[in-house]
């Protein structure tokens, strides 16, 4: 069973244990590098995004 992360910003491992309850085992973590998307329709800023992938695992009860 995996479990999906919620979008969070400036990702780091350190930052995304607290996304996780007790009994998950993150096995990996996977992210490009930053990049510039232009602004969006009604947006007034080009904005940087890092895109990323993690993977976890339920520990063993």
């Amino acid at each position: 069973m995996c479990r999906a992360a919620p979008e969070v910003h400036s990702a780091r491992s350190a930052m995304l244990g607290g996304h996780f309850t007790a009994g998950w085992n993150v096995l990996l973590t996977l992210r490009t590098n930053e990049f510039t998307e232009q602004a969006h329709v009604g947006g007034l800023q080009n904005h940087t995004h890092r895109m990323g992938l993690l993977l976890a695992a339920r520990t063993a009860k």
